[in-house]
């Protein structure tokens, strides 16, 4: 679903995903995404309640 929102994104987005805790196995395709080198995420993992994935969308290189 994200890859299919990502050209509506405006550089500086924030996407959060929560539960990392709860819901680990369903959440890896997700963080391993936004955390991969040219995914055009900058991410990182906030331990609160049950842990966070922050990630702010820069874009691609050669886009935009």
């Amino acid at each position: 679903m994200l890859r299919i929102l990502e050209p509506r994104l405006r550089r500086g987005a924030l996407v959060v995903a929560d539960d990392l805790d709860i819901a680990p196995d369903d959440l890896r395709p997700y963080v391993e995404y936004v955390r991969g080198a040219g995914s055009g995420y900058g991410s990182v993992e906030i331990p609160l309640g049950d842990r966070l994935e922050v990630s702010c969308w820069h874009g691609r290189e050669g886009e935009g």
